[in-house]
């Protein structure tokens, strides 16, 4: 059996998916250890596996949009600490590993992996990080074009996208390289190190389907759900909340912190009440600012919680409003849910994209949000029952999946 080694960035919806797949491939007698960033601890722990924590420099937000210097500065003062962080730790999780399995932006796992003579996996929830003439970089607020001069256009963009990164990274990649002995291969490490080996797509084809132009290295695996802890035990007044009336609007956003958690969360309960309609509301990052026991109302008939599993709640409840990110978009089709969803930046833009084509929710530009218009949209969300059939008959489809299995028999055969 083999020695197997999870690594990842970025925030819990990146995380998640990935423990599914590690607990097959431990149900199949591997050996599965992490190595993620300390917030994300905690989480991996609570499941019983072996977790080295990667201590993440500070990063303090501030306000309003950056300029091109401020970013470029920005990157050459943090990019390095987090990166040579992510490196020590990483090499000393994978002494004796047989494999990584990664996410996409964890880039000291190619240098980590070439250092070390290992292969490595990408694991990701994200198709529109993979460049392909059919989809443009993210986050990007146009769509792609659609026609043959247009996937040209694309593929373009796909260039001058990554001819960015490389500027902006001001040679931290190419110093790392040369530190750890290793040659300068630019194409591996953008975008977000995409293994040569084999790259799995944690996405329903039915949501996003593979471009025709991605290598046959690059699969979607379909959808894998996971957001119940070991042990997790509903609260008691949940229950009750639930059962006391018609069922509730879902609010929720990202964990990334791109916008003022707390700020939106007023202003949705403000429109729930408005709407005289009932909510649960999940915090998550932004509950200790908050200061809300678990329970609490925001407003009259809104309650709010630190944490909840997204899947359990979105069946009982009439509608998500979230931000768009992949994970929740898909996890409401999958329970048949309509959804609002709040773009703001990475991949939220995509998946606003997917879920106006597939015909499942609306789409509000997160910077356009006041009490108002969040009340209005989801009145129109409501309103047009084509939206709840759409998602309906999708999540009829997504319910056959298994990405995570789907996933472990490709990292097994390639550990064959």
């Amino acid at each position: 059996m083999a020695r197997i080694v999870f690594t990842a960035l970025g925030s819990l919806g990146d995380l998640h998916p990935m423990i599914p797949v590690a607990e097959n491939l431990r149900r199949h007698g591997h050996v599965i250890t992490f190595a993620v960033p300390s917030t994300m601890t905690d989480v991996i722990v609570a499941e019983g596996f072996a977790c080295s924590p990667i201590n993440m420099p500070p990063y303090v937000q501030g306000e309003g949009p950056m300029a091109a210097r401020s970013i470029e500065a920005h990157i050459a003062e943090r990019f390095p600490k987090l990166l040579d962080a992510a490196i020590a730790v990483l090499e000393s999780a994978c002494a004796g590993a047989d494999l990584i399995v990664t996410h996409p932006l964890q880039l000291a796992t190619a240098i980590t992996a070439r250092k070390l003579g290992l292969r490595w996996v990408t694991l990701t929830v994200f198709p529109g990080f993979i460049p392909s003439g059919y989809t443009v970089p993210q986050p990007h607020w146009l769509p792609a074009l659609p026609t043959p001069a247009g996937r040209a256009v694309n593929r373009l963009t796909w260039g001058i996208y990554n001819f960015g990164l490389r500027h902006l990274s001001r040679g931290v990649l190419d110093d790392a390289l040369e530190t750890h002995g290793l040659a300068r291969e630019r194409d591996i490490f953008t975008p977000g190190g995409l293994s040569p080996y084999l790259a799995l797509v944690l996405t329903s084809p039915a949501y996003s389907p593979a471009p025709p132009d991605w290598p046959a290295s690059i699969k979607v695996a379909g959808y894998a759900e996971w957001d119940v802890p070991r042990g997790w035990q509903d609260p008691p007044q949940l229950e009750a909340f639930l059962a006391a009336g018609d069922p509730p609007v879902l609010v929720t956003t990202s964990t990334a912190g791109e916008r003022d958690a707390a700020a939106f969360f007023r202003s949705a309960a403000a429109a729930l009440h408005s709407l005289g309609r009932r909510g649960i509301v999940l915090l998550g990052v932004a509950a200790a600012d908050m200061g809300l026991q678990p329970g609490a109302e925001l407003a009259p008939g809104v309650v709010a919680y630190p944490y909840l599993p997204f899947s359990r709640v979105v069946q009982r409840s009439s509608l998500a409003v979230h931000h768009g990110g992949v994970v929740t978009a898909q996890t409401t089709i999958r329970h048949g849910r309509t959804c609002l969803a709040l773009p703001a930046t990475f991949d939220q833009w995509f998946n606003a994209g997917r879920i106006r084509a597939l015909g499942v929710g609306r789409v509000l530009e997160a910077r356009r949000v006041t009490v108002e218009r969040l009340a209005d949209e989801i009145q129109a969300v409501e309103r047009e029952p084509s939206y709840r059939e759409r998602a309906q008959h999708l999540g009829a489809e997504m319910a056959h999946e298994d990405g995570a299995a789907r996933s472990s028999e490709e990292i097994e055969r390639l550990l064959a």
